[in-house]
């Protein structure tokens, strides 16, 4: 970021008036250019972003006071231009937040879990907290349900369902009808459902099923897809309270 002085360009290297986004050739006695390194994007460096989003999100500024702060530290800045790196760094957010996710699932073998009340845009919703030694995530769900608790350790990833010898044995602990039962072997075994297949399939098949039993029958085929994941980790031992909905998810509680 370029003020009136080099020396208050703010977390760029000190010869940031004279960087560019694109080389070309020198011609003799033309100043010095050079690409910008890398994490600047425009006129805005890693640091200055970082902290317009700590000031944001965590300590709950305006954009108006942010602005106000960086211009009392010599720093010319339009709030436009704070709205911008707000708006424009999401996607790139939430790509590093699931790699982060994914890493610290898989950096141990078990996690400590727990959810809390919040409110998004008025409406209930619960925050799930898995933490490891490397990092905690925090995942902002519509409920605390076995399911939420599911798509949380999924690191949020649609859901998949699947049909085979664990889910019947997870339907049969929930005393789940004969009647259904005998509906629901005619969905497809030993195969990956996608969410709209399934809604499909069980319209189609199991019309009998009321909705509570439509829960078990997708907390079961979703525990059994999540148990035969290969190509994310899955978490051994969940550390967490009595809480029903923390059953039967892990091999250990």
């Amino acid at each position: 970021m370029r003020t009136s002085s080099p020396r208050t360009c703010f977390s760029a290297p000190t010869t940031c008036a004279s960087a560019r986004q694109s080389g070309a050739p020198r011609a003799r006695g033309a100043p010095n250019l050079a690409d910008l390194p890398s994490g600047y994007d425009g006129q805005l460096g890693p640091t200055l972003k970082a902290l317009i989003w700590i000031w944001y999100f965590a300590s709950h500024m305006s954009e108006l006071k942010i602005a106000e702060l960086l211009r009392h530290t010599g720093i010319q800045i339009s709030e436009g231009q704070i709205s911008d790196a707000l708006i424009a760094q999401r996607q790139t957010l939430h790509a590093e937040k699931e790699a982060i996710a994914e890493a610290a699932l898989a950096g141990s073998p078990s996690q400590q879990t727990d959810d809390t009340s919040t409110r998004v845009n008025g409406k209930p919703h619960h925050c799930h907290v898995l933490s490891t030694p490397l990092a905690p995530v925090y995942h902002t769900l519509p409920g605390k349900s076995r399911l939420h608790v599911l798509d949380a350790l999924r690191n949020q990833r649609p859901r998949s369902y699947l049909l085979n010898a664990e889910a019947d044995a997870y339907l049969e602990r929930m005393q789940l009808s004969v009647g259904v039962r005998r509906n629901l072997a005619q969905l497809p075994r030993d195969q990956a459902l996608s969410e709209a297949t399934l809604i499909s399939l069980l319209e189609q098949h199991v019309p009998n099923a009321g909705p509570r039993q439509q829960t078990w029958i997708r907390e079961a085929l979703t525990i059994a897809t999540y148990h035969a994941e290969a190509e994310f980790p899955v978490v051994q031992l969940l550390v967490c309270d009595d809480a029903p909905q923390f059953v039967w998810l892990t091999e250990e509680l």
